[in-house]
């Protein structure tokens, strides 16, 4: 890239007049952020096999910043032939670069509540075209003394659940609490199976912990009603989320969730869903990621 730049600079600043030098220097930068962004920074992990993922730590985020930095040094050198440097940083390729940078020094516990905090309608895709709904009770309670607040779910039914199958039908519901701090404490519950039927029901309760000083507004439930499959991966229904935040102030709800094929995640989210896919060596971080991409296949 330097040699390619070393090169192709010294025509723009010396053939190139400045009503048509500058918009290409601007673009030129932009598409040199989209490159880093897509190559290195938040690469597609859906098209990488797992063994080609390439952690970038939080050193190495800051080595990329730093590059960033030397790079820029080619758009605002050549004595004002060039841009000013803080038109490079008020970007906004430029500013969220250096965002999604910053975040790769944060650790998994934060990154995900920020992710929990600021997500937007992750069932927006069950509101679209709905697979089904569960009915479910969820309480909150804070004992007195106690170094943990109590969070009891209960999976009452599914009904109008939407699948296809030559097999038996066998549905379930999983639900897995996700938040910061749930390293070494269990996260994942199950309902048991019910057979041939679309509208099974469960009444079945979890009691789940939250340790202090965690606080429940930071967590949220994810639902994912399942086939059971004997001696294969069992096939997701639908999936459904619940943030705590919306129980906390009444301490106890009663709700009908619709289910998705899939979960919505806005572009920051998916920025931290990223982030987390490259540390391959952090169980709660790569179950977080397997959690968020949940996709339903159709059986052919």
């Amino acid at each position: 890239m330097i040699e390619y730049f070393d090169g192709v600079f010294h025509k723009f600043v010396n053939n190139c007049y400045e009503p048509v030098r500058k918009p290409l220097l601007r673009q030129t930068w932009r598409k040199t952020l989209k490159m880093f962004e897509e190559i290195i920074i938040l690469p597609d992990i859906k098209t990488l096999a797992q063994e080609d993922v390439q952690e970038l730590n939080s050193k190495q985020s800051q080595v990329v910043e730093n590059m960033l930095n030397g790079l820029k040094v080619y758009f605002t050198e050549n004595s004002g032939k060039c841009l000013k440097s803080k038109t490079l940083e008020r970007m906004q390729e430029m500013q969220d670069l250096k965002k999604v940078l910053s975040q790769y020094r944060l650790t998994t516990d934060t990154l995900i509540k920020n992710f929990v905090t600021q997500a937007d309608n992750q069932n927006r895709f069950a509101e679209e075209e709905s697979q089904g709904e569960i009915q479910l009770q969820v309480d909150l309670f804070t004992p007195p003394g106690q170094e943990h607040h109590d969070c009891t779910v209960k999976i009452v039914s599914a009904s109008r659940l939407h699948w296809n199958t030559t097999k038996m039908f066998r549905p379930f519901v999983e639900v897995n609490l996700i938040g910061p701090g749930t390293s070494g404490v269990k996260r994942k519950y199950q309902t048991g199976t019910k057979n041939k039927t679309y509208s099974p029901l469960f009444n079945e309760s979890f009691h789940l912990k939250i340790m202090k000083p965690n606080d429940p507004i930071d967590y949220e439930l994810q639902f994912s009603v399942k086939d059971w499959c004997i001696m294969k991966t069992d096939l997701l229904v639908g999936v459904a989320v619940m943030p705590l935040r919306q129980v906390v102030e009444t301490g106890s709800i009663q709700d009908r969730l619709d289910l998705g094929r899939s979960l919505y995640l806005t572009k920051e989210n998916k920025s931290i869903v990223i982030i987390l896919s490259q540390r391959v060596h952090d169980e709660v971080a790569q179950e977080f990621v397997k959690l968020k991409k949940l996709e339903r296949t159709e059986i052919v």
